[in-house]
């Protein structure tokens, strides 16, 4: 497993606890950014998500996200034939807040 910094769009530096919401294979992630500014983003084609409450003892900015390579939770869903190929496996920190981790084809934010 390989972590990649990844730029999403959006800062979750500093962010107020998100709020999320499952919606038809689209999961939309809400909060408010560093500069007390509404993020509205959307993952597309999720097949998975998880939130962690605590980062856990870790070498990563806890204020930063990542594209996880070689991720053993996204080779699980593609050996069951639950994701393609094209899927990706995201993480996003947000600080002391916590980890959202998401299966999904890719991820915009929306105005």
């Amino acid at each position: 497993m390989n972590l990649e910094p990844f730029n999403p769009g959006f800062s979750t530096a500093d962010a107020q606890y998100p709020s999320l919401e499952l919606r038809a294979g689209e999961l939309h992630l809400r909060f408010i950014d560093w500069r007390e500014q509404p993020i509205h983003a959307v993952f597309d084609d999720v097949v998975a998500f998880q939130w962690g409450e605590a980062q856990g003892a870790t070498e990563l900015r806890n204020d930063e996200s990542y594209v996880v390579t070689n991720s053993p939770w996204l080779n699980q869903y593609q050996r069951e034939e639950l994701a393609t190929a094209a899927h990706r496996h995201f993480k996003l920190c947000f600080n002391e807040v916590g980890v959202l981790e998401v299966l999904a084809l890719g991820v915009s934010v929306k105005s």
